[in-house]
């Protein structure tokens, strides 16, 4: 039984390390490792910037596609203050 007065257990910190070693991901776990939102992700995918792949009803990224699509990504041009 647990005490009120505790904190719950915080397992998030697995949940990130076993993120980053999955061969694949959901558009949802996809947005949590890049930071990128799961909408923003779906027009990715719609527009063939990203690669997704479908097993059953769930939708999935590789790893190796996800990374291509973020090395794809226009690297950030800063212009000179006057």
């Amino acid at each position: 039984m647990t005490n009120a007065a505790e904190p719950a257990s915080d397992f998030s910190f697995v949940q990130q390390i076993s993120l980053k070693d999955n061969l694949a991901y959901s558009l949802e776990h996809a947005g949590q490792v890049t930071g990128i939102g799961r909408s923003a992700l779906y027009i990715a995918v719609r527009e063939g910037r990203l690669v997704a792949r479908k097993c059953g009803r769930r939708t999935v990224v590789l790893r190796r596609d996800l990374e291509a699509f973020l090395a794809a990504l226009p690297a950030l041009a800063l212009s000179p203050q006057a």
